[in-house]
């Protein structure tokens, strides 16, 4: 069967469903971000990955300057994201099993080009992720998650749609990106973790990477993630200073995902998964995004959209603050 053919089916089956069930079906996005190289945004995003794999993950790189993530895993010349977002390949084709229950899309650099980096990149990935198709386009299994699936698959014989596996969560990893995709991507997601260490300069890069990719009082929730926390007063400490900032210079209430203290590779305490390492407080971490993206009533609430965007302003008063407060 033709690609038009399939495409035309599968809308045809997509409108005969219930509303109730479309809305249902959608599959929580969380992106992860950093506001300085070195802060961990990537570690941490694995981690979020890992911690949610019983439920069916799926691990996108989505950093434009060329993530690593493929790499983390062992990965050889990878079909990538800019791959999947061209239609030169299928999700099937371009997902790597890291575990049981895990799957990656590598990443390529300056995907967040893709058609001039406007509204058609959230729309693309809607198509592949979302609720206007791909995951979208079947009913969802006993429990409550819906097929990996692309209309690039092809019927077999009884008509049915080969299926790689199901998912409940897709985590992103941003990087440092700043790009219009980026902040597209950002708002269009139902929860976004921003990450930073203890040290004041990341403090201060994380609140100005908050400001350039979130509306002034967006809908997404915004958690925070301190990474290679020396101390838990420290980091609370950091939460404290950054969800003050917030509230005065940019209309948003910041949540907190908690903290990774610094630890050693293999430590005991983590869960084993291959050649990765499961932190102990990553489960935490992504049950505080669910719960915020929750309250915020980001899950499940129709077509995700991409937003006209306008960056929150503030004033150099922040930056001093947030760099004085301890």
């Amino acid at each position: 069967m033709s690609d038009q053919a399939n495409n035309l089916r599968h809308r045809m089956l997509e409108r005969a469903r219930p509303e109730a069930t479309r809305r249902a079906a959608r599959p929580l996005w969380i992106v992860v971000a950093g506001g300085k190289g070195g802060v961990g945004a990537t570690t941490v995003a694995i981690q979020l990955a890992l911690a949610g794999k019983r439920r069916k993950t799926l691990l996108v790189d989505a950093d434009p300057r060329g993530g690593d993530v493929a790499l983390q895993f062992d990965i050889d010349d990878p079909c990538t994201l800019g791959d999947l977002l061209a239609g030169r390949r299928c999700l099937a084709e371009v997902t790597q099993e890291v575990a049981d229950g895990l799957r990656v899309v590598p990443g390529v650099r300056a995907w967040d080009d893709f058609a001039g980096g406007g509204s058609a990149v959230i729309e693309r990935l809607n198509e592949i992720l979302g609720t206007t198709g791909g995951l979208s386009q079947f009913s969802s299994d006993e429990n409550g998650t819906v097929p990996f699936a692309t209309s690039q698959f092809s019927s077999d014989e009884n008509g049915t749609v080969p299926l790689p596996m199901s998912v409940e969560t897709v985590v992103f990893d941003l990087g440092t990106g700043r790009s219009r995709a980026i902040c597209r991507l950002w708002q269009a997601a139902d929860a976004a973790v921003m990450v930073t260490s203890d040290e004041t300069s990341a403090v201060v890069a994380a609140h100005r990477a908050i400001r350039t990719l979130t509306n002034h009082g967006a809908a997404t929730p915004v958690c925070l993630l301190v990474n290679k926390a020396s101390a838990p007063e420290l980091a609370e400490s950091v939460y404290q200073r950054l969800a003050q900032a917030g509230r005065r210079f940019l209309g948003i209430r910041l949540e907190n995902a908690g903290r990774f203290p610094v630890a050693r590779p293999n430590p005991r305490g983590f869960a084993s998964h291959g050649k990765r390492w499961m932190h102990p407080f990553a489960a935490t971490a992504l049950n505080a995004c669910k719960a915020a993206s929750q309250r915020h009533g980001a899950v499940g609430s129709g077509p995700r959209t991409s937003r006209s965007f306008q960056p929150a302003l503030d004033s150099g008063v922040a930056v001093a603050q947030i760099g004085h407060m301890e």
